[in-house]
């Protein structure tokens, strides 16, 4: 049947507000987190309400780099997070330009629940860098980039806190260049 699909979601309470931007959604709502963040479509949802308590945001809005969220805090308030808290968390780890690409084994592996994902992007190559983690069955979990990247060493942060114990895989996709690796979650 055609029709809308319900996401699985921890949010228990009423969302008023939607935001979209470079492969993520968020989402603010009525108290009780706040705000959430996705990166794949609705499957798995973060909460990003680090700083705010436990308020109500009736609006949000995405600027180059800040997002807003306007919430009622026993008067009319405005809160500001960096777009960085909401992007993948990629940080740039090397100053040499790599030859080749790259993609190396996940540290700490086996993890709990964090773990680091290291990639080289080499210099003939300016493109769209894709970065996703997928489960035992092939279903994918979480896209941690997405994104135009210039050529550099790369770490991601992965966070499998909301996952159960189990076998995940990484790919990295780039330029015609395809790379995956197996890492293990244990709690």
């Amino acid at each position: 049947a055609n029709g809308c699909i319900a996401t699985s979601t921890p949010i228990t309470n009423t969302v008023n507000a939607l935001v979209s931007f470079n492969n993520r959604i968020v989402a603010g709502t009525q108290g009780g987190g706040a705000i959430f963040l996705t990166t794949n479509y609705g499957l798995n949802w973060t909460t990003k309400n680090e700083g705010m308590g436990n308020q109500t945001v009736y609006a949000l809005l995405v600027t180059t780099d800040y997002i807003f969220a306007g919430i009622n805090a026993g008067s009319s308030d405005i809160y500001r997070r960096n777009l960085s808290d909401f992007t993948s968390g990629i940080k740039i780890v090397s100053s040499e330009i790599p030859e080749k690409f790259d993609l190396y084994q996940n540290y700490p592996n086996p993890f709990n629940p964090t773990t680091k994902i290291i990639f080289d992007i080499p210099a003939h190559l300016v493109g769209q860098t894709f970065l996703s983690v997928y489960d035992v069955s092939g279903r994918e979990i979480q896209t941690l980039v997405n994104e135009q990247l210039q050529p550099g060493t790369y770490e991601v942060t992965f966070d499998g806190s909301n996952l159960p114990s189990g076998i995940y895989f990484y790919k990295l996709m780039s330029g015609g260049f395809t790379n995956s690796k197996k890492m293990l979650l244990i709690k």
